[in-house]
């Protein structure tokens, strides 16, 4: 079983293999157009788990599930980022 990640990224990228939850997430931007946020269980076709869109005029997005509540993922986790979004992700092993 794969260890749990917290990991910062600026660019779309797959960050998990295998089952799992979103535990956390933290979003923002500085760009005049800001962002959107898809999280994606990496199946076929792609199944999103979470999406927000990030503003900058609005604070950083600060999200932490608890356990029963967490978005889950089955295949692995792709985080997408379109737009310029500075993106702290926790994602655990269940």
């Amino acid at each position: 079983m794969p260890a749990d990640i917290q990991i910062v990224l600026t660019t779309s990228t797959s960050i998990y293999t295998g089952r799992g939850i979103l535990a956390g997430l933290v979003a923002s931007t500085t760009a005049a157009t800001g962002g959107v946020l898809t999280i994606y269980d990496e199946t076929s076709p792609r199944t999103p788990i979470f999406q927000a869109t990030v503003k900058p005029t609005d604070p950083p997005l600060i999200l932490f599930f608890a356990d029963r509540f967490a978005p889950r993922f089955n295949t692995g986790c792709l985080v997408d980022i379109s737009g310029t979004l500075y993106v702290n992700v926790w994602a655990a092993a269940r």
